[in-house]
């Protein structure tokens, strides 16, 4: 693992935690109403912006092109089926019920590894 990818792991890690922290006192609310997104396809999402968190974050000072994540924002909403505002109050939704953002949060975090296993065998080239 590079440095890099280290430094991403730690900053994903450190975000996930503080999360579920900050929200770890919140009421459970019973049943997900029909208008919040499914765990399965939050999970796709969020997925997508921790990568394009990383994305932005990994750029070198001298870059002249600059993104932001809000810059990638629209292509991953219209990549999944839903606005910001479904993403919005889907968001507030799973962090007032802890139990399911830490659910979500644990299938984000493994398809992350999954998605960085990939990228390293990739890299890696054909085993000899």
């Amino acid at each position: 693992m590079d440095a890099s990818t280290a430094r991403f792991s730690f900053r994903l890690s450190w975000l996930v935690w503080l999360g579920v922290f900050l929200f770890s006192c919140s009421e459970k609310k019973p049943g997900i109403p029909s208008t919040v997104i499914n765990p399965g396809k939050m999970v796709s999402i969020l997925t997508d912006v921790h990568i394009a968190q990383a994305a932005v974050s990994s750029y070198s000072p001298g870059d002249t092109l600059r993104y932001t994540v809000g810059d990638y924002m629209p292509a991953i909403f219209k990549n999944h089926g839903t606005t910001q505002q479904q993403f919005d109050s889907s968001l507030k939704y799973y962090s007032s019920n802890p139990a399911l953002l830490d659910s979500i949060y644990k299938e984000v975090l493994e398809e992350l590894s999954r998605k960085e296993g990939e990228v390293d065998a990739h890299e890696s080239g054909p085993a000899n």
